[in-house]
């Protein structure tokens, strides 16, 4: 999510993601490779800010998706204002998460959001079911859904959790996402799946709404479809005397359809 970051503030952590002693870019195309190495970086990078005091584990993989994505909604402007779909607005100093805001890890995550271009309040909530995350958004007045769909281990390191970014010897948290390539996918799918459904239009320096110009396969959006054993059977005749042993509509390239109601 290139775009969805103050082009200044990109440009400040390249400087910072060069290796100790090198501070010489040869190239169009090595500023090029640490340009975009550097956008999912910041978003990391605001993770830990976002930690409440005191805290500086993330426990599961579903609490680093999580968490991640709270950091881009606070990087897009939202102001998180809960942590479930029904309390009172509570302010938080620079969205910092309360100390409960895992308390029903790893089954399941909720933020509640508003912004300065909308009156409407939006929902975030992340469901585990089995081995994925669903990630579900919706503006609460307005009482549409969006959906993410995704495979936990497409963008986590499971063996990177728990994760203590305290620890002298923690890794770059980015290793915990598997690589910045795999966040920049991430954020890129949440996007175009929830985020610009949730709130189209908005307006934040940089940022720009993409295309559906592809999917990995590891998300999908909700569709609603006809199960294939259960088309229409309008047009086919009904026959006077059916039998009562035969089923004159049976479909023998369907032989594992349901029978027809009254059958």
């Amino acid at each position: 999510m290139a775009e969805a970051l103050d082009p200044s503030a990109i440009i400040s952590k390249v400087k910072e993601l060069l290796p100790a002693g090198q501070s010489i870019l040869k190239t169009p195309q090595d500023g090029l490779a640490i340009l975009l190495h550097s956008v999912p970086s910041a978003i990391i990078s605001k993770v830990k800010e976002l930690l409440p005091a005191g805290q500086s584990i993330l426990k599961t993989p579903q609490d680093g998706l999580a968490i991640l994505l709270h950091s881009v909604m606070t990087i897009l402007g939202f102001r998180l204002v809960g942590i479930d779909d029904s309390s009172s607005d509570v302010q938080s100093e620079k969205n910092v998460l309360p100390e409960d805001w895992s308390k029903h890890s790893p089954d399941s995550f909720a933020f509640r959001y508003r912004h300065d271009q909308s009156s409407l309040v939006f929902l975030l909530k992340l469901i585990k079911l089995s081995k994925r995350m669903v990630i579900h958004g919706i503006a609460m007045e307005d009482d549409k859904t969006t959906t993410l769909d995704i495979v936990i281990a497409d963008f986590t390191s499971e063996s990177s959790f728990p994760y203590d970014s305290s620890a002298e010897d923690a890794a770059p948290l980015v290793h915990a996402f598997i690589s910045s390539a795999r966040v920049k996918d991430l954020v890129g799918q949440y996007k175009l799946a929830v985020l610009q459904k949730l709130m189209p239009g908005l307006r934040k320096e940089g940022y720009e709404e993409g295309t559906q110009a592809s999917t990995s396969q590891s998300s999908t959006t909700t569709t609603t479809t006809q199960p294939t054993g259960s088309q229409p059977t309008s047009g086919r005749p009904m026959p006077s005397n059916p039998s009562p042993l035969i089923d004159p509509m049976f479909d023998p390239s369907q032989p594992f359809s349901l029978p027809r109601a009254g059958a």
